[in-house]
Formats: C-alpha cells, structure tokens, sequence
C-alpha cells in the first residue's frame, strides 16, 4: 500500500494545500482581505552571523590591545566563542600613517 504524503492545509479555508505565503492556499491568497487576516512570518533569512548578541546587546569584553591583523582575529574568534560582544569602543584602533 502506498504511502500518503500530508500537505499542510491552508489556514484560512482547510480545504486546499498551501502554497503560498503566510500558510495560504493560491485561492485564498489571492483575495486581499483574506491576506490581511494572515500577517506575514518572518524570514528564516533574516538571522545572519554567528552570535544573535553582535547587535551591542552582549557584555562588553576587556579592550583589546592587539594590532588588526592574525592576533585581533584570535581575540574576536575569542569573544564570539565566548558569547560577548566582538567589539569594545576603547580597543586599540588601526594607525592611518
């Protein structure tokens, strides 16, 4: 006997499967104010980099004194592993000369 796949169903009517944004059916979504009962889902997309707290919302770390170069890449791959944040104001900035 065959197995049946389950799609899911649209959220509005229950009777088509979804296939459109928002967990609608095509004959659902087209219809405006049926989209506006459905609000939009964030974009898996939207998450990007390797710690959520790069944002300023993680403890400031000590400054660092290293030069940019090999040295900060170890004191930054340091404070992401460490979950604070990658940047302190005071660490010490490339010279321009």
């Amino acid at each position: 006997m065959p197995e049946l796949l389950c799609e899911p169903l649209c959220q509005h009517c229950q009777q088509a499967p979804r296939r459109r944004p928002r967990g609608l059916c095509h004959g659902c979504h087209k219809d405006k104010e049926v989209r506006l009962l459905y609000p939009q889902r964030a974009s898996k997309y939207n998450n990007r980099g390797v710690c959520p707290d790069f944002a300023g919302e993680a403890m400031l770390p000590p400054p660092a004194e290293a030069t940019p170069g090999p040295a900060k890449f170890a004191t930054l791959a340091a404070r992401a592993a460490a979950g604070l944040a990658l940047f302190h104001p005071r660490d010490r900035q490339p010279s321009l000369d």
